[in-house]
């Protein structure tokens, strides 16, 4: 047996209400872990290859929400967004958002560490190709890393900044974060670019 988290049965209950309104579904799963999942009517539950990316996803919503700069926060293009450019550039990002203070749109990408850099350089180009695309439309991509068991996040920090994103010479375009920096302290000194990874700063000053 485990200590339920504080908020666990009025989150239950309210789960329970929206499906019972046809808001929600409920997905059971074969993980002992993870018994489940709540989602949105007609939307399938993550694979159990992804859900943890979903859950790093939601804490860094949440985290954001928190600072009340959030304007903005969303996880796909809508329809129109995609046919009429998204789908020809590639780009999926994991999320994007609006923040008070920041000029440009920021997309995040999660890196649990198990993305090879084959992988995450190819992004970079389909973002790069979007941005030009949209020279009028900046923005910027935060890509905030996680180390697998096996792995030293100095080391993927470090590979990813030199060996992904300094080839491609687009400055402060593509930044990255250590993912649990990120969450503790969303408008933090926790940003780092590979023209300069001795220094720090804040998604405030993008």
């Amino acid at each position: 047996m485990y200590e339920l988290v504080p908020g666990y049965d009025s989150a239950r209950k309210i789960c329970l209400r929206m499906k019972a309104a046809n808001l929600l579904d409920y997905h059971k799963t074969t993980d002992k872990t993870n018994p489940g999942f709540w989602c949105l009517k007609g939307r399938p539950a993550p694979s159990k290859w992804n859900w943890q990316h979903e859950v790093d996803a939601g804490n860094l919503m949440i985290a954001f929400r928190n600072t009340d700069l959030l304007i903005s926060w969303d996880a796909k293009w809508d329809a129109d967004e995609y046919r009429e450019f998204a789908k020809k550039h590639g780009v999926n990002y994991d999320r994007r958002m609006q923040l008070e203070g920041v000029s440009q749109l920021v997309f995040i990408e999660v890196d649990r560490g198990n993305e090879d850099l084959g992988v995450l350089r190819e992004k970079v180009q389909k973002y790069i190709r979007l941005a030009q695309s949209f020279p009028g439309d900046p923005f910027v991509v935060i890509f905030t890393l996680q180390a697998r068991l096996s792995s030293n996040l100095a080391e993927r920090a470090n590979s990813v900044l030199e060996r992904v994103l300094k080839p491609f010479g687009r400055g402060k375009q593509f930044v990255i974060a250590p993912h649990e920096m990120l969450l503790r302290d969303p408008m933090g000194k926790v940003l780092v670019s590979y023209s300069d990874p001795s220094s720090s700063f804040s998604v405030l000053d993008l």
